[in-house]
């Protein structure tokens, strides 16, 4: 060899963003499952709610069957744009199972809450500035962030109100939001794109075409609408509640089943934003089994999350089924549903968390288990035992019982 050094080229930030949107796609397309197989991926997370894990796993797969054929450089035909609007209760999934899609995708994915979108020269949330999140999310790839899922909360506090004077975020921002629900075209972006720990300026164009749009909300009086167009009254029963408010819930729900396009317009969505809309999911409450299951047996469920960290600062974390009852039933009474689970659940084990770890440190022949019953509710109590590290044949031997200010039924049965 001659007397030639090569200097080393370091990466620049566009290699790097380069490298790692080419990971994404390529992760992207190795996504090939059918959509029973996606469906049953999302059961894992997801419980009940059936038809709409269905129906959101048929879109994704054919959403994804593009991306590849786009990818090829194929003609994609006339597969469409997926534009989906979820209405449901509070705590009945929503939000999770788009979340829960937008992991197994892999695509890059914002969800946003529509009360703070605004029209365009409002203060607040722009359509460019969800566009602009999808874009960081995508690695600066516009190729990518324009498959993207967007997913658009508390689309139904954006309904209009008559004889408003100012409509900041209501009929304004449902305008704002056709440029994001057309099914051809592209928005023309004025915003800012954070890269690498630096801001820069973006402004260019933006194809819509592809954008995997779902929308959500409760949709309070909604029902009403459905109940005076199907039975020319009031939802029926509400007159006279039937005591029990889940009763009611299912009445609800039964006629939600049946709402259309034009319910959606009666009730203050505009019609060309409704229009483009391509699929309406209704979503039914959670029984209490549903509930649960979410809390006890659900891999990313509250109870498994906190027996993980438990088991992290070294001790085990049991529950009595009465517990899990009494979570379930607060949850159900506050109307939270299962969004209301992992707030009770981490409440429960506050005092939990906070003392039994400095109770347990220095310990190696002996391991803690902390079961907890349905006292913690009240205060956290909760009751310490020391049992042998390494008991022979599986048996467990009690060394000491330690009581915390726990109810005293020495009962050991938990959820995990």
């Amino acid at each position: 060899m001659s007397g030639e050094t090569t200097e080393e080229r370091h990466p620049t930030e566009r290699d790097i963003l380069r490298d790692r949107h080419d990971q994404q796609e390529a992760a992207i397309l190795r996504v090939t499952l059918t959509p029973r197989e996606i469906a049953e991926r999302i059961r894992r997370d997801i419980v009940g709610q059936d038809d709409t894990v269905e129906t959101l796993a048929s879109a994704l797969h054919t959403h994804l069957l593009a991306f590849r054929l786009d990818a090829r450089d194929a003609l994609l035909g006339d597969l469409p744009k997926q534009v989906t609007c979820l209405i449901g209760p509070s705590g009945s999934g929503k939000t999770a199972v788009v979340r829960s899609l937008a992991a197994l995708s892999l695509l890059p994915f914002h969800i946003a809450d529509m009360t703070q979108l605004t029209e365009s020269g409002w203060q607040g949330t722009s359509v460019d500035d969800l566009v602009a999140t999808l874009i960081e999310r995508a690695w600066c790839s516009l190729r990518l962030a324009a498959w993207g899922i967007l997913a658009l909360d508390e689309l139904d506090k954006t309904r209009t109100v008559p004889m408003s004077v100012r409509d900041i975020s209501g009929i304004g921002a449902q305008q704002s939001l056709l440029r994001l629900a057309d099914d051809h075209g592209e928005l023309y972006l004025h915003s800012t794109v954070n890269s690498q720990g630096q801001s820069r300026r973006y402004s260019g164009p933006f194809p819509v075409d592809h954008l995997f749009v779902v929308a959500a909300g409760v949709f309070d009086g909604l029902d009403e609408i459905v109940a005076r167009r199907v039975h020319g009254r009031r939802s029926i029963g509400f007159g006279t509640p039937s005591g029990d408010p889940r009763d009611d819930a299912e009445r609800r729900a039964d006629l939600m089943s049946q709402v259309t396009h034009e319910d959606l317009v009666d009730f203050g969505l505009i019609e060309e934003l409704v229009n483009r809309v391509t699929t309406l999911c209704v979503l039914r409450p959670l029984s209490r089994e549903s509930l649960k299951h979410i809390l006890r047996d659900v891999p990313g469920g509250p109870v498994r999350s906190l027996q993980r960290t438990a088991q992290a600062m070294g001790f085990t974390l049991r529950w009595t089924p009465a517990l899990l009852d009494a979570v379930v039933e607060e949850s159900t009474r506050t109307g939270q549903a299962a969004r209301g689970l992992s707030t009770i659940a981490h409440r429960v084990c506050r005092r939990v968390m906070y003392e039994v770890p400095d109770r347990i440190g220095g310990t190696r022949t002996q391991t803690a288990i902390v079961t907890l019953g349905v006292d913690a509710m009240r205060d956290g109590s909760y009751r310490l035992e020391w049992r042998a590290a390494t008991p022979a044949r599986g048996s467990v031997r009690r060394l000491v019982m330690d009581d915390a200010g726990g109810e005293g039924d020495g009962t050991q049965s938990g959820a995990g």
